[in-house]
C-alpha cells in the first residue's frame, strides 16, 4: 500500500505541476504580458466609396481563383440597393502603436483604398489616422494620428530572426469585430514562401478576420511578427498563419516614415537563377544560387569586383537558391549599409563586401 500511495503521489505531482515536470510551459499564466501590451493595439476602421451601387463588397484577393490562401480582414457587406450615385464601404483590421509620436503600423490590404482611416484605441477613444505610404509588396502600411490627444503606449519591435520554431506566440486583434481578443499558438515553421519578397513566419496561433495587420508577440511582449495571411480552404482559421517578420517590417517603417515609400535598392546587376529559375530543377541545381549575366558600369557590384558568371549563393547571411530567395534578402536590408554577398566564382568561394544604394532617380522626360 505504501508503494502505491508513493506512485499515486508522484502521479499526482505530474499532473497538476504547473511547471516544466509534465513538459508544459513554465508561464503559469500570460495575463501580465497581455496586460503590458494590450494598450499598444488598436482597432482599425476604413471608410471608403465605391464606385457605383452594383459594386459587390468582400474580400479581394490577388491570388489564383482557387487559392486557399486569405488575407484576412472584415469588410461589411452593403445594405439593399438604394437610389444613390455612390455609397459608403466599411472594413475592419487591427494595428498597433510603434512610436509615441503617434506612427501605427497595419498592413497595406486593410487601409487599400481607403477614403478614411479610423484608429480605436484600447479605452475606445478614436483617432482620424494619416496614411503616411506603404508597400504593396511587403503589405505594408504606416499610419500617424495625432499624439496630443491620445495617450500612447508603442509596442516593442523584437528580433524576429531570433525566433524559433516552438516559441510560445500571442496575436492580439480585433476578430469579427467582436472586440480585442488574444490567442497562443506557437511558432510552426520559419521562412515560408507564399508569396515574394517575404520569408514569412508561420503560427497556428489562431487567428481571423479582423485579425489583419494585428501584433504577433512573442512571451516576452515583444512584437516579431505582424498578421499578414491565413491558409484554409474556409476562409477561417485552421492553425496555419503567417507574419511578416518584424526586422524587416522595420526597415519598411524607417523608408516610409523618411520617403513616404519604400525605395528601390540597387546593385546594378541583370541576374537569373542558376537553373532558369525551372520549378523542375533538382535539389542541387537549385543550390547553384543566381546567376549574374551583367554588372553595369559604376554600380555598387561593379565597384565591389561583382563580375559575369559570378553566382551568388548567400546575400547578407541569407542563402540564395533563387531570384525569389535573392529578393527577399535584399528587401531585408538598409540602404546605406554594407552587407557581405558570397558568389561561387570558378567554383570557388568569394565574399563581396557591397554597400547598398537607392536606384538612381530617372530624369524626367
Amino acid at each position: 500500500m505504501r508503494k502505491l500511495s508513493a506512485i499515486s503521489a508522484l502521479f499526482a505531482i505530474i499532473l497538476f505541476c504547473p511547471v516544466s515536470m509534465a513538459g508544459e510551459s513554465p508561464h503559469a499564466s500570460f495575463s501580465p504580458v497581455v496586460k503590458k501590451v494590450l494598450p499598444s493595439v488598436v482597432k482599425i476602421e476604413v471608410f471608403k466609396m465605391a464606385a457605383s451601387n452594383s459594386e459587390r463588397s468582400g474580400l479581394q484577393l490577388q491570388l489564383p481563383p482557387d487559392s486557399m490562401l486569405h488575407k484576412f480582414f472584415e469588410k461589411k457587406k452593403p445594405a439593399a440597393p438604394v437610389e444613390k450615385p455612390r455609397k459608403k464601404l466599411f472594413s475592419r483590421g487591427s494595428g498597433f502603436i510603434i512610436d509615441k509620436s503617434g506612427y501605427i503600423l497595419t498592413n497595406h490590404h486593410v487601409i487599400a483604398d481607403a477614403g478614411s482611416v479610423e484608429v480605436i484605441f484600447e479605452n475606445n477613444t478614436r483617432a482620424v489616422a494619416e496614411i503616411v505610404g506603404f508597400s504593396n509588396e511587403v503589405d505594408i502600411a504606416l499610419l500617424k494620428v495625432n499624439p496630443q490627444r491620445h495617450p500612447l503606449l508603442p509596442a516593442v519591435l523584437g528580433n524576429s530572426e531570433a525566433v524559433e520554431i516552438g516559441d510560445w506566440m500571442i496575436a492580439i486583434g480585433n476578430p469579427f469585430g467582436v472586440g480585442t481578443s488574444v490567442t497562443l499558438g506557437i511558432i510552426s515553421g520559419l521562412n515560408r514562401n507564399i508569396g515574394p519578397p517575404v520569408n514569412y513566419l508561420q503560427t497556428d496561433t489562431p487567428i481571423n478576420t479582423g485579425n489583419s495587420g494585428g501584433p504577433l508577440f512573442n512571451a516576452s511582449g515583444e512584437v516579431v511578427g505582424i498578421n499578414t495571411a491565413i491558409f484554409s480552404p474556409s476562409g477561417g482559421s485552421v492553425g496555419i498563419g503567417f507574419a511578416t517578420p518584424s526586422n524587416l517590417a522595420s526597415v519598411v517603417v524607417d523608408e516610409l516614415r523618411t520617403y513616404g515609400r519604400v525605395r528601390e535598392k540597387w546593385l546594378g546587376i541583370a541576374a537569373q537563377g542558376a537553373s532558369g529559375d525551372d520549378p523542375s530543377a533538382t535539389e542541387e541545381e537549385e543550390s547553384l544560387g543566381v546567376l549574374v549575366k551583367s554588372v553595369g558600369a559604376q554600380s555598387p557590384a561593379k565597384e565591389a569586383g561583382m563580375k559575369p558568371g559570378d553566382s551568388i549563393v548567400s546575400f547578407n547571411g541569407q542563402t540564395v537558391r533563387s531570384t525569389r530567395d535573392f529578393k527577399a534578402a535584399l528587401f531585408s536590408v538598409r540602404i546605406g549599409e554594407t552587407v557581405n554577398i558570397t558568389v561561387l566564382r570558378n567554383s570557388q568561394e568569394k565574399i563581396l563586401r557591397v554597400e547598398m544604394k537607392a536606384r538612381p532617380e530617372r530624369p524626367a522626360q
